[in-house]
């Protein structure tokens, strides 16, 4: 079994231009589905003694500056932050 987390949005604009709900819905879609997904997919392997594996697909936005994407290159930071925490 295998899980494939692929989800994001972006805001193409400056953050100092950015509304405030904007950056959370950019944040709430971009991490915590991945995250909770995750959990939920680890727990349920472990509880029912599954083999699987996760593929997270991010974006390599989040090694170069996006001074138009902040928010959305933040979160994928999250993202890989997140897929390296749970390979340790």
């Amino acid at each position: 079994m295998f899980l494939v987390n692929n989800v994001g949005i972006a805001e193409i604009i400056k953050i100092k231009d950015q509304e405030l709900n904007s950056m959370k819905d950019i944040i709430n879609v971009n991490c915590l589905p991945m995250a909770a997904l995750t959990s939920y997919f680890i727990n349920r392997c472990n509880k029912e003694g599954i083999k699987g594996g996760i593929v997270n697909i991010s974006s390599y936005s989040w090694v170069h500056p996006m001074p138009f994407m902040t928010v959305y290159a933040a979160t994928k930071a999250f993202n890989d932050t997140l897929s390296v925490s749970c390979c340790r």
